[in-house]
């Protein structure tokens, strides 16, 4: 495994360890949506942007090629819910996912 830059302020050990078992992908996007959060500047995140983040990157994958993360991950029913219940197209981009999440203040 590749060691992560040292920082007094993280504890390296603790958040290398999250990514030990990934049987599940959602890992890997609840990660991205914190550091896409980081990179805007935030100091302190709310869950609801690193959830609707989450959904945002997943949401191609599971729209255009149906990918299924598998059976204990619920990522792709949650968009499917989304993409069933609400006024997003197949092909809305992130901003106007994460955006339409956050104002509707849907539960994800």
């Amino acid at each position: 495994m590749n060691q992560l830059p040292f920082s007094p302020d993280i504890n390296n050990n603790a958040l290398a360890s999250i990514f030990n078992h990934t049987s599940a992908t959602y890992k890997f996007y609840w990660f991205i949506g914190i550091i896409e959060e980081i990179e805007l500047g935030s100091k302190e995140i709310q869950k609801e942007k690193v959830f609707a983040r989450m959904v945002a990157n997943a949401w191609y994958p599971v729209m255009y090629f149906k990918l299924s993360f598998g059976v204990q991950d619920k990522l792709a029913s949650i968009i499917n819910d989304l993409y069933d219940s609400t006024s997003l197209s197949k092909s809305s981009d992130k901003k106007k996912i994460v955006n339409g999440l956050l104002k509707n203040k849907m539960t994800i």
